[in-house]
């Protein structure tokens, strides 16, 4: 449960907000239902953290607190990653309950992940803080791994992942039904909170809510947004405490499993639990560029891959058209497609989604354009450039590759306006 008060970050960067928060609600708040079937288990005693680091001990000691970022070079490179080599691949179900990247401020405590505290704090890849070598400054349950060092690890007797996110969308890891949605009447501290079972023996906890999107009996999609992080309970700043519990025992476990030498000081864990054995995100971003140009009952669309993949590679792209819902497919090596089957005189826009193991991106979509027995088909498009395929004009001439460089002037092809130098180039022939 250990946060910053007003603390969020972005690929590893930290920046103090004050401005207010801007949600995107996703469903009315849930009412506060008790909870029932349920006991406090030893791996789940309230938290109750009362320590609150100020923002600009924070900055100063920002290089030892974990990111998940992918940053080459750091600690989040090697920290953030296990062998996943001996992990059952049907286990693994979980994805990134948020979007973006965040700091990590406290770990899944493997040596006394039930909130009592013993002086050592066993991350899962071995890294072990201990008391006696010196306590976070700013954070009184913090310990250092190197005598005198300050590379400490929180914290001790914790029983989840806290990530730094100032009241931002929080995403469900995996389908399943929400069970709990508002006060944890059980365990208060927790704050308000959402548990979600997800029928494979597993439930996942999301505490400390600003506010919550699902009530219970709420079937949920992966990556769906549910709720948003907070400052509930006993929590002293904004953030989110993530945890994994067998459904079956109450008992908390890492979803990073472990890696370390020798025995997991935890047994309960079963393995690596991320989906692919890499805390992903859910789903790709979306392409970029969406160009559409038209042809004859036809049209050619280009894209720009996503800037993101989701932690996979992009199994395919589907373009869709509206209207007609035309879906066409191609592999996600490609970033072109042409759309068949269209009627011309009709205008029409294209969405395109990229499509990894997870799911489907959010759509980009087109310019429109109006396809037409005139028009000479395009074969690709780029900002810089529209390629037409060859066309038959009459009975005895053929247009060959017509290539046309908007880089400079204002021009419109089927629909595409531009500014550009306008140049192009004609290659005809007899038949």
């Amino acid at each position: 449960m250990r946060t910053t008060r007003f603390l969020a970050t972005l690929f590893g960067v930290i920046v103090v907000s004050t401005a207010t928060p801007q949600l995107v609600a996703a469903g009315t708040p849930a009412p506060k239902p008790v909870a029932s079937g349920r006991t406090v288990a030893l791996a789940e005693k309230p938290e109750n953290v009362t320590a609150v680091p100020s923002a600009t001990a924070i900055r100063s000691t920002a290089a030892r607190h974990l990111t998940d970022a992918p940053a080459a070079g750091t600690r989040a490179a090697s920290a953030l990653r296990m062998s996943v080599a001996q992990a059952d691949p049907t286990l693994q179900f979980l994805t990134r309950p948020y979007t973006t990247w965040h700091d990590i401020t406290s770990v899944f405590d493997h040596c006394n992940p039930d909130y009592t505290t013993d002086g050592r704090v066993c991350e899962f890849d071995g890294e072990t803080g201990v008391r006696s070598n010196g306590v976070d400054p700013s954070f009184s349950l913090g310990y250092a791994q190197t005598p005198g060092g300050r590379d400490y690890i929180s914290y001790d007797g914790h029983n989840g992942w806290d990530y730094s996110m100032y009241y931002e969308n929080v995403l469900a890891t995996a389908p399943g039904t929400v069970t709990l949605a508002g006060a944890d009447s059980i365990n208060p501290c927790f704050g308000q909170t959402i548990l979600i079972d997800h029928g494979n023996g597993f439930t996942t906890r999301y505490a400390h809510l600003s506010a919550t999107y699902v009530k219970v009996g709420d079937p949920v999609a992966r990556g769906q947004v549910i709720a948003a992080s907070g400052n509930t309970g006993c929590s002293s700043g904004p953030h989110l405490h993530f945890g994994v519990y067998i459904t079956s025992s109450w008992t908390a476990v890492d979803p990073w499993g472990w890696s370390g030498a020798g025995a997991d000081p935890w047994p309960s864990d079963p393995q690596n639990l991320w989906l692919t054995g890499y805390a992903q995100f859910p789903l790709a971003s979306a392409p970029s560029n969406v160009l559409a140009g038209a042809g004859n009952a036809s049209a050619t669309v280009s894209w720009t891959a996503p800037s993101f993949n989701g932690g996979t590679s992009i199994a395919s792209y589907s373009v869709t058209s509206t209207p007609g819902g035309i879906v066409t497919t191609v592999p996600g090596t490609s970033t072109t497609a042409t759309v068949i089957g269209l009627a011309n005189g009709t205008a029409y826009t294209f969405s395109v989604t990229a499509i990894n193991s997870v799911g489907a991106s959010v759509s980009a979509a087109s310019n429109p354009v109006t396809p037409s027995a005139t028009a000479l088909p395009v074969a690709s498009l780029s900002p810089k450039g529209v390629y037409f395929d060859t066309q038959a004009l009459g009975s005895t001439t053929t247009v060959g590759v017509q290539v046309v460089d908007l880089s400079g002037i204002a021009l419109s092809i089927n629909g595409i306006t531009t500014t550009g130098d306008y140049s192009q180039t004609n290659t005809c022939g007899a038949s």
